[in-house]
């Protein structure tokens, strides 16, 4: 009896660490989150989606997300640089 619930337990410990997300997939999903964010100008939401994961210096996508955000904390909008009128 002992050892069929050592049994179950180990396999649901094995069940349990097979549906865990990938460090890949979790980046692509703190991007998501941010993106998401960023379209409803959540700015502080959108750093804090992409800092729930390692800084990623090879991903281009995470990092110009990560741009995005910073800059949309600080009150930068590029539509706003647009079309300001400073455009000769």
């Amino acid at each position: 009896m002992r050892l069929l619930s050592h049994s179950v337990l180990i396999l649901l410990c094995f069940y349990l660490a097979s549906c865990a997300k990938t460090e890949d997939q979790q980046v692509r999903s703190a991007i998501q989150e941010a993106k998401f964010y960023l379209n409803s100008s959540k700015c502080t939401k959108a750093k804090d989606a992409l800092d729930e994961v390692d800084f990623q210096n090879d991903n281009a996508d995470y990092i110009s997300t990560y741009a995005s955000a910073v800059a949309c904390s600080s009150g930068y909008r590029e539509l706003d640089d647009l079309f300001s009128g400073n455009l000769e």
